[in-house]
């Protein structure tokens, strides 16, 4: 059993990986210690030469030194329930003047793609969007979208994913259905915009 987590550290253009056991549940608190501390308890971790796959790996830091960015995912409830993440996310930029602080959306992906491996080392699992991280493949499906309305009878779905170091910003504008549609009424107004 265990929390276990993967660590990348880049710094002067070289790339370490590490390992702990039980280091995804305390994700949180190391940054909270700030950039240092964070550094410290970084290279105190078991070195390794591989990240582990997305079916194993609980949480991560990605540590960019030279370019002071910090990308993670993990932490007991913050990993599930994002309302509980934002405001650590909010809080971490005072503790890390200087530095950019993100959550890594797609976990251990991230750190993959940090390293220039290829993510589908990875990534384990059926339900992975291994497409939208290579950046082909619809990013929301029509079924997707239509169980969306009819499942929460939503009036409007905005969907904002980051792709690799672009952004798609799909917005659904959703027509109210009083009843079932007809396969050639519209449902919806669409607008994509992608940004650098």
């Amino acid at each position: 059993m265990g929390n276990r987590a993967n660590y990348v550290l880049i710094e002067n253009g070289q790339k370490q990986i590490f390992y702990s056991q039980f280091g995804a549940i305390t994700i949180p608190a190391v940054l909270l210690a700030g950039p240092e501390d964070t550094l410290k308890y970084i290279l105190k971790l078991e070195p390794t030469e591989y990240l582990m796959n997305n079916i194993w790996a609980e949480g991560g830091i990605l540590y960019k030194a030279d370019e002071r960015r910090v990308m993670f995912w993990g932490g007991d409830t913050i990993a599930a329930y994002p309302y509980l993440r934002r405001p650590l996310l909010k809080l971490l930029p005072t503790l890390w003047q200087g530095w950019s602080i993100d959550w890594a959306m797609h976990g251990i992906a991230d750190l993959a793609y940090a390293l220039n491996w290829d993510v589908w080392k990875v990534l384990e699992d059926d339900f992975d969007d291994t497409d939208f991280l290579q950046g082909h493949g619809a990013v929301v499906t029509e079924a997707q979208l239509m169980d969306s309305l009819l499942a929460d009878g939503a009036k409007s779905h905005i969907t904002i994913r980051q792709k690799m170091e672009r952004y798609a910003i799909i917005s659904f504008q959703l027509i109210p259905l009083s009843e079932k549609p007809s396969s050639h009424q519209s449902l919806t107004k669409c607008s994509l915009q992608v940004s650098n």
